[in-house]
């Protein structure tokens, strides 16, 4: 500061300059500081979207797997064939069995691409189930693919009544299920075939446990028993429906109706309780056709995950439900991965497969060095129909790695980067496949 005799004038130029220095100094300090703290709050809210976005992935799939697994519970006796509508899935079916997990493939990227389906199934036993069987004849007896239609019968009136256009229906031979008894599949009896496999099921060497999905395209009106004896009835033709999901015309040959003397119903003469061999429970003792009721087009799902890479090279995972516009549901995707884990060994044919080598050896979703896992179908040694018959009889676990990154360059610790994160999970499947207990 200038002094004037003993009066100060003001700050020198040396104090002027030390005190600029120091004002700047601090301006410095607190800007670094500010700067951190905004980058830090910034990749915390990159961190935070990139765990929730993992949470729900980690949360769809899921809830997918778990209900792809649940399947026809108590018929995964039966070989289902079915045949989409080409207007709900462009595909060729190749007489297709119904599986919970199908078409398990890596891209050309490396990436998996995997399909799940399953019903809304439910089985509830009595006169309020809401999957009803009902005793089904042919309106042909000599032709049943296509199956172009039939009668349901049944005294269970609401349930008659209830039946519309777009019901999805499974028709099938309930000797199947009276052959394959009990005692016939307890694991104490290794060297018996697997149920699908069984001869006694299929004796000619065809595929003779088989069944059909049909959807209808018209209900007529429920027709009254001339008296006590006879069942209430309702026709049904089966086809193409408004969007619908399923048609009636089967590429691997349709519904077998030749199995050890089983009944093939006709329309005429009546039916009887007495010549359809209810006992008096109600239980059906000889072998005839049934018709159960899955629900309709909102009530069968098709899933399917896949990673889509745009002109920039961004990739995305995509989840496509049914016939609806595909959902993104991760971006930036680094790594999208999955295994498919077994309980029979890969090297056995699905033909082959034998109680004893349902071993279970992934049913532990841990890991498990003497687990078969297998990323793709390109990794089985057998042809790619029967890849297609091992995963959906015989995955029990799914090991799905990934990761994703974000989208703008973050700035901590000091250097430009993209902040990744990712995971490695195990899903049971929680399978009715396979089934030794009958």
């Amino acid at each position: 500061m200038i002094l004037k005799g003993k009066v100060r004038l003001g700050f020198s130029l040396t104090e002027l300059m030390l005190a600029l220095l120091l004002t700047l100094i601090i301006s410095s300090g607190l800007v670094a500081t500010f700067r951190s703290i905004r980058s830090t709050t910034a990749d915390s809210a990159r961190t935070n979207s990139i765990t929730t976005s993992l949470k729900s992935l980690s949360n769809q799939m899921r809830y997918d797997f778990l209900n792809a697994g649940k399947g026809l519970s108590d018929l995964s006796i039966y070989n289902v064939q079915y045949e989409f509508v080409p207007a709900f899935e462009n595909e060729v079916n190749n007489g297709k069995f119904m599986y919970g997990v199908t078409d398990h493939i890596v891209d050309a990227n490396g990436d998996s691409n995997i399909t799940l389906q399953w019903f809304d199934y439910e089985v509830n036993r009595g006169m309020g189930s809401i999957t009803p069987t009902f005793l089904f004849s042919f309106d042909d007896p000599n032709n049943s693919n296509p199956l172009t239609g039939g009668t349901i019968h049944s005294n269970n009136t609401g349930a008659l009544d209830a039946v519309q256009e777009g019901d999805i229906f499974l028709v099938y031979n309930i000797q199947p299920m009276l052959t394959s008894n009990t005692s016939q599949y307890l694991r104490d009896e290794p060297t018996k075939p697997a149920p699908w496999n069984n001869a006694n099921l299929q004796p000619d060497n065809g595929v003779g446990n088989n069944a059909v999905l049909v959807q209808v395209t018209n209900a007529g009106g429920r027709v009254a028993p001339a008296d006590s004896s006879l069942q209430h009835s309702v026709p049904l033709t089966f086809g193409l429906v408004d969007g619908g999901v399923f048609t009636n015309n089967y590429p691997g040959g349709g519904l077998r109706r030749d199995m050890n003397g089983a009944a093939v119903i006709t329309n005429a003469p009546a039916l009887t309780l007495a010549n359809l061999s209810v006992n008096g429970t109600g239980a059906i003792t000889e072998p005839h056709f049934l018709a159960r009721k899955l629900g309709n087009s909102s009530n069968f799902h098709r899933v399917t995950y896949y990673v889509e890479t745009a002109p920039d090279g961004t990739r995305t995972l995509m989840r496509e439900h049914n016939s609806d516009a595909p959902e993104v549901i991760a971006t930036n995707i680094n790594r999208f991965e999955v295994e498919l884990g077994f309980d029979v060994n890969p090297a056995t044919a699905p033909v082959n497969v034998l109680l004893a080598d349902q071993n279970g050896s992934v049913s532990a979703v841990t890991s498990d060095p003497d687990a078969f896992w297998l990323a793709s179908a390109d990794a089985y040694p057998g042809s790619a129909e029967d890849y297609h018959v091992f995963t959906g009889r015989h995955a029990i676990a799914a090991r799905v790695s990934f990761s994703l990154e974000t989208q703008t360059e973050t700035a901590s610790l000091g250097a430009a980067r993209r902040l990744e994160r990712g995971f490695e999970q195990q899903f049971r499947i929680n399978s009715f496949l396979p089934m030794p207990y009958m």
